[in-house]
């Protein structure tokens, strides 16, 4: 134990996004390539992150988290860095980001941090917004696309500190499991599936994915649109799908585990993103 380099991962979302992917993937690929790194994740109660750390046998506190900056989500960190007392501490998201740094400063803690930076927004020009990247503590910042390099280095931030390190993924992974989502959802075998497997969330732009499956309907009236994912969007996109006439011709499937099998059912995959942090 006395040996081990711990490093204390930090995130914030109930759902399961690609930066909860990419999580899990380091988790793994620590624990395989690098046993002398010791792993421990601080995660919201009830999200899918917890449950998959539960059934994957990963080392894990979960605390409460009520809304994006949470008291009890902050003193569960703050508890989580006295007790662990980490060599590293690795933060995953922004909201995570928001609670190390205040733990942090609570507590008087010179523990080295490390930033990962996912999203391709632009950073906010309240103080404290700005101060957290600029804190000190924070060693690196970790970008995963020269896009997000170059949003980062709007703020005072010292340029040396930002790494590109781009997201991987596990070809493996994508196994066609015989999901047959045609007969899940009673459609005809020949209908033509146009999908979007995403968070409905703003920049995704679902209002582009109904309108371009509208347009198609009138050349094929074959074409059916899935949106597999779920968000804060939904009910807004859900409304639009029935203003538009188009109930019975695009599905929610909401989040799915079985995502990545469910793309082989797909005829044609329609990302229409306004941004998107490694597409940029």
């Amino acid at each position: 134990m006395e040996n081990k380099v711990r490093v204390l991962h930090v995130s914030s979302p109930l759902t399961w996004r690609g930066g909860e992917q990419q999580i899990a993937y380091l988790l793994k690929g620590l624990k395989e390539a690098h046993p002398e790194i010791e792993s421990l994740v601080v995660c919201p109660e009830g999200s899918v992150m917890e449950a998959y750390l539960t059934k994957h046998d990963n080392q894990h506190h979960s605390y409460t988290k009520r809304s994006g900056l949470s008291p009890s989500y902050i003193f569960g960190v703050l508890k989580s860095i006295k007790s662990y007392k980490p060599n590293i501490i690795h933060i995953h998201d922004a909201h995570a980001h928001t609670a190390v740094v205040i733990a942090h400063l609570i507590i008087g803690s010179k523990i080295p941090i490390i930033l990962h930076r996912r999203v391709d927004f632009h950073l906010k020009s309240a103080f404290f917004s700005r101060y957290k990247y600029e804190y000190k503590h924070i060693q690196k910042v970790i970008c995963i696309s020269n896009a997000i390099k170059t949003i980062v280095s709007e703020s005072n931030i010292d340029k040396d500190k930002l790494e590109l390190i781009y997201s991987g993924v596990d070809p493996n992974r994508l196994i066609n499991t015989g999901a047959d989502i045609r007969k899940e959802l009673g459609l005809d075998k020949d209908k033509v599936l146009i999908g979007n497997i995403a968070a409905i969330a703003d920049h995704k732009d679902y209002f582009a994915f109904i309108k371009v499956i509208k347009e198609l309907r009138i050349k094929n009236p074959k074409i059916a649109g899935l949106i597999i994912g779920d968000g804060p969007q939904r009910n807004e996109i859900e409304n639009f799908v029935k203003k538009e006439n188009l109930e019975e011709h695009i599905h929610f499937l909401g989040y799915r585990a079985d995502a990545n099998s469910l793309i082989f059912d797909l005829d044609l995959f329609l990302m229409p993103s306004k941004t998107e942090g490694l597409g940029t």
